[in-house]
């Protein structure tokens, strides 16, 4: 949206709008991969339902009837184009955003770049190796850690942290919060997750925790390109995220607790959208913190319908006539 502000204005056309976005976002489609365009085209489609709900409220109140009018009908247009357009004509192969990030960080991997950081000159390379162990740990989104509360843990417990959720609406997220706890943890890993909340949190006050990400993601990235030249997929920030769910997916059975740990609303986002498990009973390598039973019960269930439709199409292409029909 930002760019296509910039655009319009340079170009001294009429003022931006979500209408125009659409027009402006198909004729960029082959830009995107086929994954991008499906998440671009939801995303915008939810910001036309919500504009035109909007603009409903403001007809029924009577404000500007005619010119609210005009714009439900504009942005209905724009919904309906929208959803028309399919993935046809976006990119089926892309070498940009998740095509070249890794969705697991192998324990191996953090390490030798834990080490070569040992020696970088870099002022970012000791936040960057407590970052590396502290998001794997943890597995919170980059930009969640300023919003961190560290309480007093219960007794027991090793450590119990509050996590603001960044993604957080009607639809996403399992509440404003989510709580981790761990029951052990060493105190080299306790000591890591103390710092790295408080460098997080001092970077916030002072307004340069953005500038601090940036930082962080650029020595990452020229030590992954010089310790893997030749790789094709290289470790970001985010991929500590995607090996934390890895972890828990292999330490929890149940969906709604590996939901409640992500912060997610849904208990089958992890499954969907994050790393998995390898084949073969792999065991979780980090202590995992629990969840909180009541966040693990405003869970809510979407796995069980898409794994009970599943096993009942497999039955039906096998011929098995006792099956639920799902036409």
């Amino acid at each position: 949206m930002k760019r296509y502000r910039v655009e319009t204005l340079e170009k001294n056309e009429e003022r931006p709008t979500l209408a125009g976005f659409v027009d402006w976002l198909a004729d960029r489609k082959p830009e995107f991969g086929t994954a991008t365009w499906r998440l671009y085209k939801a995303s915008v489609v939810w910001e036309l339902r919500v504009a035109v709900a909007g603009c409903e409220r403001a007809l029924a109140q009577g404000e500007n009837t005619a010119r609210e009018t005009r714009r439900i009908a504009k942005l209905r247009e724009a919904l309906e184009r929208l959803r028309r357009e399919g993935q046809t004509g976006a990119k089926t192969r892309t070498d940009r955003t998740s095509a070249t990030k890794c969705k697991r960080f192998p324990q191996q991997a953090r390490d030798m770049i834990r080490a070569a950081l040992v020696t970088s000159k870099s002022g970012y390379a000791s936040p960057l190796r407590d970052y590396l162990r502290a998001g794997v740990l943890a597995g919170l989104r980059p930009q969640e850690w300023p919003g961190v509360e560290l309480r007093p843990a219960p007794d027991g417990w090793a450590l119990e942290m509050v996590v603001r959720n960044a993604k957080h609406d009607e639809t996403r997220g399992n509440g404003r919060f989510r709580t981790l706890r761990w029951r052990t943890l060493s105190e080299e890993d306790r000591q890591i997750l103390v710092r790295w909340v408080t460098h997080a949190k001092g970077a916030s006050r002072n307004g340069s925790y953005e500038v601090l990400l940036e930082g962080l993601a650029r020595l990452l990235r020229d030590h992954c390109r010089g310790l893997w030249p030749r790789r094709k997929q290289h470790y970001t920030l985010y991929s500590c995220r995607h090996e934390y769910a890895a972890q828990v997916k292999a330490g929890y059975t149940d969906p709604a607790a590996v939901a409640a740990l992500m912060g997610h609303a849904f208990d089958a986002t992890a499954s969907s959208h994050y790393g998995r498990p390898r084949r073969g009973g792999e065991k979780a390598a980090i202590p995992l913190p629990e969840p909180d039973p009541q966040e693990t019960t405003r869970v809510r269930g979407r796995l069980g319908k898409q794994l009970a439709r599943l096993h009942a199409h497999r039955a039906q292409a096998a011929g098995d006539v006792s099956a639920p029909d799902l036409s």
